[in-house]
């Protein structure tokens, strides 16, 4: 028996970067959806790492650019 589990195909984090997915959760494409977002993509490398770990280095890089607000770490 298999079971299969559904993953959305992309997902959109603020200021508006665009991740697109495949089938395994493994980032396809980066998208930047404004110039803020553009700047913040530049010093990132995404593609082909899981979901969970492009959004979490996403979230970090955010929160060293002072983007995001609390105390919260992810890890």
């Amino acid at each position: 028996m298999m079971t299969y589990i559904a993953i959305p195909s992309s997902f959109v984090l603020q200021p508006g970067i665009q991740l697109s997915v495949n089938e395994r959760g493994q980032v396809i494409q980066v998208e930047p959806l404004n110039t803020v977002a553009r700047e913040v993509l530049s010093d990132l490398h995404l593609l082909h790492l899981s979901v969970n770990t492009a959004v979490v280095l996403t979230v970090q890089h955010l929160q060293r650019l002072g983007y995001t607000y609390g105390t919260d770490r992810l890890e």
